[in-house]
């Protein structure tokens, strides 16, 4: 029987901008091409055929989509799903038949929402598909009592074009917590093992609210003679896939060295998120079709990659993704033993004999040859390039072999146990490559065993694999694990063992887990038969051991989480266990298979598809399924830290000393003994940080006019938490600094790893102070986070500058608390200048009779600006369209006479404007302006109508930094030099652009993604994918990243921004 058809593809995906504001919300078309969407709510999308006719008659957008918290969706433009076949819709129900369905309210994430949150939902009606592939509800199934009633209607409806039941019925029995259902067997023997994992949700999600007792499920193949074979007859496991030419990799425990710190230090973790774009035969599609906004397939991989795998490496965990775990779209390149760019330095090296080596040959040299050093110049310049590496294992490696990769924020050491895990390309880290950057193999004194010595691979998983000629057109991120375990190096018995790869795919996770040696295997899912709740599953067979405690500590954890910080009614569907092939064919690792919550359940009557949506509810979700494993291995250790709120960074006599008065234990997080401090000096990387006992931390080398970013991360004994926000500072040449940047920007809004809130925005305004800041002064800056300011954090500084980026809804762009110190700091004579998109409505709606309100003499009178800018000056610009999906900021109009500032094209409504009262409001992110200078130009100028400058620069011979030539970088330390730890630092799920703490041995990158490459040089077509192809260069563009986007010049013409307030005109800028 034929499957469904699959989506077409086509030339341009509609997809568009989710904002809040209430009548004045709504969406705003955007170019997919301009953009490497990700998550759960976009995908980069290739050109095709155009749409076929009828389809632009769906209805584009349910309201719950418009209504749900901010972000990026794809608007569906086909009527049903890829990959779904006619088998099984499950309890899908179409999302044109629920555009009335609302989300609930979102909470703050330091709040607990209220238990009456969302209301319990009860049962629905069964659907399946009907004839021509629509889906066909079963009415009154919600009032069938009897459970084997119910499953024998579900299946009588199942039927062909013709009502042919596609699987007979023949009986079923309830004893205690198990059902067995007994079907035919050769329709039964014909099922894909991805229809029979569909099959068995939906016998679960008929059964749950009248047998909520069944816990186990089994099914019987019943013979035309009437014989009943159980599972592991007409569905056995795999033959195990023995590899006779590998040396036998030794006995003892895995990986023994500690390559992190924290309870799961030495432990290795499968993590597998669930599906991924397929080949069908005759096209790419995904295996889940679009529901509500949410699909699947790149869903599960998001939540996965944002947050279960950073928890997970901060317990110290060697996490062993199933799917391609980079979001960068690198290309893959491969330096080889013996290519150019590889070299031996020493003697005493060998050739292998072994088989498995990459290119059938490989190198050796003793481990303890304390001469050898071993080299692989980078094939390419990048930010956040994957590195892997791939050796021979054999019980005679070494089974703690140092890798040192040198790139732009130093150097970072990581180690690898060669004994095991391979052949196969080995994850190293992301890491920030230029032109100088290399990786090295070294020898060490006393160390044992041999080097294996073969290739290194730089880049992803993208386009490297082909079907008919033609690549997925997609990240490689979002391809399957079948695709995955191909690309690295696993053999064809792991990766094509199925008739067709939708079904290879499902049983190639566990088959390659089985090969790489695993401590434990998760798998990542999001659930469909139009059920709620979370339920965690094991094979109902002869299961691997601990896999029961396994999946407990999963389900425990995640309901236990969500209920305590998220919705205290969520639904608990308990620990089940099921013949998924996902479980069935695993062999040396306990394993359990999670889903989440329902990516298909009408939001009207369940709290799930707008929980999936928000990115705090996957942040809570994520960091459960880590922390579940943790338990699993220990049961006492404390969890990591949370990231420190209250940081800040202060100019003293001493130096800019750093305090962090907050040891991260919240939601269950163990409190911090120790800290690690991350610092960034100019434009440079952050360091691999440094360990201190104390709350406080001393940066006393640097000079006048050098810049340092700050992170800090709590420790304790179960690892390295999570980093906070950055907070950045500026030396001056006394005690005191002219201004607070106040990081001020928290909300969350993150649907990639590049994508939303990095937390480190303020680099931008940072950069630009310094490079437009006037010849021969320095304006001292004091950094801290906004919880630093509600702390009582002294507030003498000249001007206050508070960077709110894009928050609202529960996202406060200030609080009642914070506003209060803000005026009072006015009261005291000083200044303040608000920037943010929404800001000023955000005040008016929570405090409208507050001083500070009152002092802003403006109104809000919109959420949606006019497209462009206008007004009087000397200078134009352009904003940039794409940073926190601008222009969907306020609109502001004066209510008393003042300095008009930047108004929008429509005359009427202010941009950028100052108050008498040393206030100025910018109703848009400044950190949003396109070029750096014209930045820097807009900020000097707020601050000279505010009364702000910088202090005269001392003479050189007494300037008391014992370098005459007053040069910042001379006299503080080496920011390339990670300080000799060989620690990559913490993960995080708000990382600036080009780090990416996830991975061990990570070091972070730069704050900008390099300029793309001229549009015919090799490298063009990889960037365009980044950048888009309006995005190449032109004259002076500056790519940003932030919520939404990173782009270049705005499609189409300049808009022209032209400011009144016309003191930058003649300012003088310090020398280049």
């Amino acid at each position: 029987m034929a499957r469904s058809g699959i989506v077409p593809a086509w030339h341009r995906a509609e997809v568009r901008i989710r904002h809040h504001g209430g009548k004045h919300g709504g969406t705003r078309p955007w170019n997919a091409h301009r953009e490497r969407f990700g998550g759960a709510f976009a995908a980069a999308l290739r050109a095709g055929p155009p749409l076929p006719s009828g389809i632009d008659n769906l209805r584009r957008m349910n309201h719950a989509a418009l209504h749900g918290p901010p972000g990026l969706l794809l608007i569906p433009l086909s009527a049903a799903s890829p990959m779904i076949p006619r088998a099984l819709a499950l309890a899908v129900v179409l999302p044109a038949l629920l555009l009335a369905a609302p989300f609930p309210a979102a909470a703050s994430p330091d709040v607990v929402p209220p238990a009456q949150r969302a209301p319990v939902p009860g049962p629905v009606d069964l659907t399946v598909p009907g004839p021509g592939e629509r889906l066909v509800p079963i009415p009154g199934t919600a009032s069938i009592a009897d459970p084997i009633e119910r499953i024998a209607t579900l299946l009588a409806h199942w039927t062909d074009v013709d009502g042919t039941p596609r699987l007979p019925f023949v009986d079923a029995r309830i004893e205690g917590s198990s059902a067995t259902i007994a079907l035919a067997e050769a329709p039964l023997r014909a099922l894909h093992d991805h229809d029979l994992e569909l099959l068995l949700l939906a016998f679960f999600g008929a059964l749950h609210d009248v047998a909520p007792e069944v816990r186990s499920l089994h099914l019987e193949a019943v013979t035309p003679e009437g014989h009943r074979l159980p599972e592991d007859v007409w569905r056995p496991r795999t033959a195990p896939l023995p590899d006779p030419a590998l040396p036998d990799p030794g006995e003892g425990d895995l990986l023994p060295f500690r390559q992190g710190e924290g309870a799961l230090a030495g432990r290795r973790i499968a993590l597998s998120p669930g599906h991924g774009w397929t080949w069908t035969g005759s096209a790419w599609a995904t295996q889940r079709s679009d529901s509500f906004g949410l699909i699947e397939d790149f869903l599960t991989a998001t939540i996965c990659r944002e947050h279960v795998d950073p928890y997970l490496v901060a317990a110290g965990a060697d996490v062993v993704w199933l799917r391609e775990r980079s979001g960068e779209l690198h290309a893959a390149s491969t330096v080889d033993d013996g290519d150019p760019g590889y070299d031996e330095q020493g003697s005493g090296f060998g050739q292998g004999s072994a088989a498995g080596g990459f290119g059938d040959d490989y190198r050796f040299v003793n481990a303890d040859n304390a001469d050898a050093i071993i080299t692989w110049q980078v094939p390419f310049a990048g930010d956040r390039v994957p590195v892997h590496a791939w050796w021979v294992p054999g019980a005679n490696r070494a089974d703690a072999a140092l890798y040192r990769i040198h790139h732009r924020g130093g150097t970072t050491e990581v180690r690898r146990n060669q004994q095991r895990g391979g052949p196969h390309w080995q994850f190293l880290g992301h890491f920030s490559l230029d032109d100088d950057s290399r990786v090295e193999l070294v020898g060490e004194d006393g160390a044992a065993g041999v080097l294996i010595l073969d290739a290194l691979r730089f880049g992803t998983l993208t386009g490297a694999l082909r079907r008919n000629g033609n690549p997925s057109g997609h990240p490689g991120w979002q391809e399957n694990s079948r695709n995955y375990a191909e690309f690295s190096g696993a053999p064809s018995a792991v990766y094509a063992s199925r008739a067709n790869e939708r079904d290879s795919d499902i049983v190639a996770r566990p088959l390659w887990s089985n090969r790489l040696q695993v401590d434990a295997y998760v798998s990542v899912h999001t659930n469909a038969a139009g059920g709620t709740g979370t339920e965690t599953f094991m094979f109902n067979g002869n299961a691997t051991a601990g896999s029961a405690g396994l999946r407990r500590s999963l389900q425990q954890q995640l309901v236990g989480d969500i209920r305590a910080y998220w919705n205290a009614q969520w639904t608990d569907r308990g620990e089940k266990a099921a013949n998924f092939g996902e479980l069935r064919e695993l062999t040396n690792a306990p394993g359990a298979l999670v889903e989440i919550a329902f990516h298909d359940r009408n939001p009207e009557t369940g709290p799930d598809v707008p929980s999936l949506h928000d990115p705090r509810f996957r942040r809570i979700a994520g960091r459960a399924i880590a922390r579940a494993v943790v338990r699993h291995f220990d049961a006492s250790v404390p969890f990591v830290p949370e990231p420190p709120l209250d940081v800040r960074a202060i100019n003293t006599a001493e130096g800019i000393e750093i305090r962090f008065d907050d040891d991260g234990a919240r939601e269950g997080a163990g409190a911090a003994t120790s800290w690690r401090v991350f610092l960034a000096f100019d434009d440079r990387p952050f360091d691999g940080g440094t360990v201190v006992e104390d709350n406080r931390f001393l940066v006393d080398t640097l000079a006048p006019g050098d810049v340092v970013h700050v992170r800090v991360a709590g420790r304790n004994a179960g690892g390295t938490g999570l980093p906070s926000r950055t907070v950045s500072a500026r030396r001056g040449h006394g005690d005191a600094a002219g201004a607070l940047l106040v990081n001020a920007y928290r909300r969350w809004d993150r649907s990639t790893g590049e994508l939303g809130n990095t937390g480190d925005h303020l680099r931008r305004w940072t950069e630009a102070l310094v490079a437009a800041e006037p010849e021969d002064t320095v304006l001292a800056l004091d950094g801290a986070t906004r919880e630093a300011v509600a702390g009582g954090l002294p507030l003498p500084h000249d001007a206050i500058l508070w960077q709110s980026g894009r928050d609202e809804g529960p996202f406060a762009a200030l609080t009642e608390a914070e506003a209060d110190r803000i005026l009072a700091h006015l009261d005291a004579g000083g200044a303040f200048l608000l920037s943010g998109a929404h800001a000023l409505a955000d005040l008016h709606e929570r405090l409208p009779q507050h001083g500070l309100t009152q002092l802003l003499d403006a109104r809000a009178t919109g959420r949606r600006a006019p497209r462009t800018l206008s007004g009087g000056g000397a200078f134009a610009t352009s904003t940039d369209r794409t940073h926190y999906a601008l222009p969907e900021v306020d609109t502001v109009a004066i209510q008393t006479p003042a300095d008009g500032g930047l108004r929008w094209d429509d005359d009427a409504t202010a941009a950028l404007w100052r108050s008498a009262d040393r206030i100025a409001f910018a109703a848009f992110p400044l950190e949003a302006l396109l070029d750096r200078a014209t930045r820097g130009d807009v900020l000097w100028t707020l601050l000279g109508a505010l009364g702000v400058d910088g202090s005269p620069l001392p003479p050189p011979e007494t300037d008391g930094f014992g370098d005459d030539s007053g040069s910042p970088t001379d006299s503080r330390p080496d920011p390339t030099d990670p300080g000799g730890t060989g620690d990559p630092g913490p993960p995080t799920t708000d990382t600036p652009p080009g780090t990416d703490p996830t991975d061990p041995g990570t070091s972070a990158g730069p704050i900008e993604r390099p300029d793309p490459p001229e549009q015919d040089s090799p490298d063009a077509h990889r960037t365009a994918a980044i950048y888009g192809p309006d995005a190449l260069p032109g004259e002076g563009p500056v790519t940003v990243q932030g919520c939404s986007a990173s782009g270049g010049h705005p499609a189409g013409s300049a808009l022209p921004l032209l400011l009144l307030l016309g003191l930058a005109a003649t300012r003088r800028r310090r020398p280049a």
